[in-house]
């Protein structure tokens, strides 16, 4: 997994939620307590516009979205 990725996630979801303590692994739904308004309203804006790609309506599934990682994961593949 590509760090530099990774932290700009991270980054871009400490912003949204005001909550430095979420790390790469840790679970936004039922750990974080982030629900899927925040990932939709919040963090995919912040995404599209930090990496510039397009968010295909296929890839909105909650495996894409479950962690930091997990994103960064995602952001990794469609901007390859």
């Amino acid at each position: 997994m590509n760090e530099t990725i990774l932290n700009k996630v991270l980054d871009i979801i400490h912003a949204a939620t005001s909550n430095s303590s979420i790390a790469a692994g840790t679970s936004l739904f039922e750990e974080a307590g982030m629900d899927s308004f925040t990932i939709f309203n919040a963090v995919l804006p912040a995404l599209m516009e930090e990496f510039s790609f397009d968010i295909n309506p296929m890839d909105l599934v909650p495996e894409n979205f479950e962690s930091a990682a997990a994103i960064a994961e995602y952001v990794e593949r469609v901007t390859k």
